[in-house]
């Protein structure tokens, strides 16, 4: 287990580097859109299976079964090799009103189906704590996030709103075992400023990257008209997933106009 996630360290580290110190992790639903993804050069990803995101029932619903995860997760692999980092949600890794344990049953059958990482979004230490045990038990990194108590999905990590609290939370993040530690941006709360973003995120995302000495993340909202000023704080992982999403459906809707109309 210790050696397969030395391995999976190793495969993050170099995308970074490959990369110049920062990397793209694409997080995708469909696995056939991985390779063209994989085939210019992005090598971590983030998968689901069924969207494990049921809107306002999201806190009280656990997401897809396990056998289709497990299914999906074999497929990514087998298009993906063993070079790519990919990260799954468990059962009980996000945030929920109602007890749905993450186990280590579940935690080695995503493992052995080529899971690199177990994906989590939770806002309690204790949940957290016995989450990174389980994981590394099982042979995964964990990437796990700190979020803002003002943003409307709060529960998606640990709270911490002044930059001297992110700092407190990453380094508690990083003695526990958490293999990467991310930022949500809180775009629900206070978006991005022309192109850029707030000096308040800026602070934020600044005491990350100080702090932490695993590899950082920055999630939500990122896109081709903002992703610059995000590259430029030092962070060395960004997601990006609905700005695909949007240019893939605005390229399906196109071409289908264009046939109907020609």
């Amino acid at each position: 287990m210790e050696l397969k996630r030395q391995n999976t360290m190793h495969v993050i580290q170099e995308a970074i580097k490959q990369h110049k110190g920062c990397t793209l992790m694409v997080y995708e639903e469909v696995p056939y859109l991985l390779k063209p993804f994989f085939d210019v050069g992005v090598r971590m990803f983030e998968v689901h299976a069924g969207s494990i995101y049921l809107g306002k029932d999201q806190l009280t619903k656990p997401g897809s079964p396990l056998q289709l995860r497990i299914e999906n997760m074999r497929i990514a692999r087998s298009i993906l090799g063993d070079e790519a980092y990919i990260t799954m949600p468990g059962y009980g890794t996000f945030t929920s009103t109602t007890p749905l344990p993450f186990t280590d049953e579940e935690a080695l059958a995503l493992s052995q189906a080529g899971a690199s990482g177990c994906h989590t979004h939770k806002w309690r230490w204790n949940d957290l704590e016995n989450l990174v045990r389980i994981a590394h038990r099982n042979g995964l990194v964990v990437d796990a996030y700190i979020s803002h108590s003002k943003d409307k999905y709060f529960y998606y990590g640990i709270p911490a709103d002044t930059p001297q609290e992110v700092s407190q939370v990453a380094g508690k993040m990083e003695k526990i075992g958490v293999d990467m530690i991310g930022i949500l941006t809180g775009m629900t709360y206070q978006g991005l400023q022309a192109g850029g973003m707030s000096p308040e995120l800026r602070k934020r995302i600044d005491a990350l990257v100080n702090t932490a000495k695993v590899p950082t993340i920055i999630e939500g909202g990122i896109t081709l008209e903002n992703f610059k000023p995000f590259k430029e704080t030092g962070a060395q992982i960004l997601v990006v997933y609905t700005a695909f999403k949007d240019m893939i459906i605005e390229s399906m809707k196109n071409a289908a106009k264009q046939i109907l109309e020609g």
